[in-house]
């Protein structure tokens, strides 16, 4: 029947959600194609391969907090904290409403 629909919304979401997800170690053959294709292709492949190192350590320490691993727990400065900060990583601002005590902002 032409036009007719195979499925709702709700049917469409339950197939997408029982898809095998892919394993880790696939997800990472994945990305160190992309890592080398990524330099590779740069026309400054020192600064790539730099940029690419940096958001790799970013992963990392991610990993060790996950697992409470010691370097994780080294206490920072606040330049080394906000050294951490980038364009991609920064929220917007949250309005948490007005005052419902005597808070003072």
């Amino acid at each position: 029947m032409a036009g007719r629909r195979r499925g709702s919304a709700k049917e469409s979401r339950r197939r997408i959600s029982t898809e095998p997800v892919k394993s880790i170690e696939a997800m990472i053959d994945e990305l160190e194609a992309a890592i080398d294709h990524f330099v590779d292709h740069s026309p400054r492949r020192q600064e790539a391969i730099v940029e690419c190192l940096a958001r790799l350590d970013r992963v990392r320490r991610h990993l060790e907090s996950l697992a409470g691993h010691p370097s994780s727990r080294t206490p920072q400065t606040l330049d080394q904290l906000l050294a951490l900060v980038t364009e991609e990583n920064i929220h917007p601002e949250q309005n948490t409403g007005p005052s419902v005590g005597r808070e003072v902002w």
